[in-house]
């Protein structure tokens, strides 16, 4: 039935369709016309009159996030796109919003993120798409990152989303915890820093698996098995 309509949708020049990636196994994505845009009671993001440029430059990591931002919503307990923030939406706005930047400075280097996707419901929650495997020098800036945003308490955000969407990132929750578990008296790292790892573990941050064919989200491991 899906099929049908977007056929039909197609024939009307009510949306535009482009082949993810290079290859025919890509997933075919779809967008608004003028026309088509027209015939919403709403309007699109940046009062857009189409939506042709934004599937002129659609791609792997977009599509993953689009996807997470759907399955999140039942983990959020709503269904309601109003309560969260769309990756598109957040880079067409970055330097824009405060909500959806987080500044803050590391060596007296000055940084600037912005997330994947957000979802404001009981709680605000970052989430960062994990689509690829993360170097060293990646995890240390997650971790800078993290430590950062909650360093005062949270204040804009409650937690921090792992979503693995590809197999390279399976093991970003072990490296993580293993990154944030400061089990060695002579690590040399102040005690207010141990506190705060432990605290990122135990309640700001959550690892989830993406299935992309069900569009659900399962936990995936972070916290180290209980002792005793």
């Amino acid at each position: 039935m899906a099929s049908r309509l977007l056929g039909r949708l197609g024939k009307e020049r009510l949306v535009v369709s482009k082949r993810d990636g290079n290859s025919v196994n890509g997933e075919q994505l779809y967008a608004l016309t003028k026309a088509g845009v027209a015939r919403l009671t709403y309007a699109l993001p940046l009062a857009r009159g189409h939506a042709r440029d934004w599937l002129r430059h659609a791609h792997a990591h977009r599509t993953m996030a689009n996807s997470v931002f759907v399955a999140g919503n039942p983990v959020m307990r709503t269904v309601d796109d109003s309560l969260g923030i769309t990756e598109l939406e957040i880079r067409s706005n970055a330097g824009q919003s405060k909500s959806t930047r987080f500044e803050y400075e590391v060596d007296e280097q000055h940084h600037v993120k912005i997330p994947d996707v957000v979802f404001n419901h009981a709680q605000r929650v970052w989430v960062e798409v994990e689509n690829a495997w993360r170097s060293s020098k990646d995890m240390t800036k997650l971790v800078q990152f993290l430590r950062a945003l909650f360093w005062y308490g949270a204040k804009d955000f409650d937690e921090v989303w792992l979503v693995v969407t590809a197999t390279g990132a399976k093991t970003i929750g072990q490296r993580l915890r293993n990154a944030l578990s400061q089990d060695d008296p002579l690590d040399g790292w102040p005690r207010q820093v141990k506190e705060l790892d432990a605290r990122l573990l135990q309640t700001h941050v959550k690892v989830w698996v993406l299935d992309a064919d069900t569009l659900t989200l399962r936990p995936g491991p972070l916290r180290s098995p209980a002792r005793g």
